[in-house]
């Protein structure tokens, strides 16, 4: 079980403080040597009725120095969470306090310069920039993409460029809404030291009437483990099958929402094992294939309304009926890839990509309908298991970098 810590210090939110003696005379060391760790502290919120937004103390800690990967996950029960500012190792990496509001802008550190930056309205593409984020629109952007979430989540590393750094780890969270009366945690994931090959652990969640058998189960995360082996990702360690059912019977749920959030938030056995929770349909959403929990979604935490990838079966039946073990495979490695921190690596609109570097991008519109198709970048990532949409090619192409991303994502041990 994971260590709860309370660390509630006074602060303001219209600026970050200076916390480099706290830090480092009180803040407890995280994680463990040899692994992967979860460091939980308890949450006492704050309601500013100006902004509709709960604010808790600054959470501070010491990442030691065999650390190669962290996760940082805020979990406020209900609504949407998320971190104001992060300051790692003395560099604030994001800071969205002081006077703006929910939606504004954000300012974040380069890596390759010492300057500030803003996030803008434009879109955000993998060639306009060096920082941490580059130009986007707020915390809904590239690559922090945790706002709106269930629970907001923020990984490091995002791409080969931003290695976390040792040292003090400090954030103040924030939620939508007025959660006084509700509390909430903040879970942080250490991976340390890792092992010479990497794996995952997974629960498989298999929902009554899903319409899936538990050999299709297997079948289809034995496909998923090939497309992540490809290029040297991680393994799959331990894999558990649950069978279990929703209230009220049947196996569809919402796209989004309360009931999802439940069933995300159920605790499996396994504290850094990965959820896939198996459904008949979407009941709001018709020919979703997937859906992660974020982009990262919570990683390596049971128990929050963001722990977990939901798969449709209905939508990966084939012409007769029969599952399209295949794709299903490909739409688990797609979602299970979101929720560790990939993006899609060309978007809909074929403008915008992911800032992975060895992935191809692709801008053809030959229709000029304004969608990039899979079939209209082959040869340009149409192939690729984080392209934006599924196509009647396969997809399962996987570069080096997104493997290496998977690889040391801090579930995986």
């Amino acid at each position: 079980m994971p260590t709860l810590l309370s660390l509630l210090l006074a602060c303001s939110r219209g600026s970050i403080p200076d916390l480099d003696g706290s830090c480092r005379s009180g803040a407890p060391d995280l994680g463990e040597a040899g692994g992967t760790a979860v460091d939980s502290f308890d949450l006492d919120w704050t309601y500013s009725s100006g902004d509709a937004l709960s604010w808790a103390g600054p959470i501070t800690g010491v990442l030691a120095e065999d650390l190669t990967s962290f996760a940082v996950t805020v979990d406020a029960g209900t609504g949407p969470s998320g971190i104001a500012w992060l300051v790692l190792d003395d560099e604030v990496i994001q800071d969205w306090s002081g006077e703006r509001r929910y939606g504004d802008a954000a300012r974040t550190k380069g890596v390759n310069t010492d300057s500030w930056g803003s996030w803008g309205d434009s879109a955000w593409d993998s060639s306009g920039g060096t920082g941490w984020v580059p130009d986007g629109d707020g915390w809904g952007s590239h690559p922090l993409y945790h706002w709106p979430a269930p629970a907001g989540t923020i990984r490091l590393p995002m791409n080969a460029a931003t290695a976390p750094s040792p040292g003090c780890l400090a954030l103040l969270p924030v939620a939508s809404g007025d959660h006084r009366d509700q509390g909430g945690q903040v879970h942080i994931v250490t991976k340390r030291s890792p092992a010479s090959q990497d794996v995952l652990n997974l629960n498989a969640v298999l929902i009554e009437g899903a319409g899936m058998s538990e050999d299709q189960v297997w079948e289809a995360i034995a496909e998923m483990e090939r497309i992540y082996a490809a290029e040297g990702g991680p393994a799959l360690g331990e894999v558990t099958l649950w069978l279990d059912g929703l209230s009220g019977g049947g196996a569809y749920l919402p796209s989004s929402g309360a009931e999802l959030g439940e069933l995300r938030a159920r605790d499996y056995e396994g504290e850094e094992a990965l959820n896939l929770f198996f459904i008949a349909d979407f009941s709001s959403e018709s020919g979703t294939l997937g859906i992660a929990a974020g982009i990262p979604g919570a990683m390596g935490v049971q128990g929050t309304a963001g722990s977990g990838v939901t798969i449709s079966v209905e939508t990966h039946l084939d012409g007769t009926g029969a599952i399209d073990i295949p794709l299903m495979g490909g739409t688990m490695a797609h979602e299970l890839g979101h929720q560790l921190g990939l993006y899609h690596t060309t978007e809909a609109d074929g403008g915008t990509h992911d800032i992975i570097d060895d992935t191809p991008e692709c801008s053809d519109d030959p229709d000029g309908d304004g969608y990039v198709t899979a079939e209209e970048c082959v040869g340009m990532g149409g192939e690729n298991f984080m392209f934006w949409t599924a196509g009647e090619l396969v997809q399962e192409t996987i570069s080096s970098q997104q493997a290496a991303m998977l690889d040391s994502s801090p579930p995986a041990q």
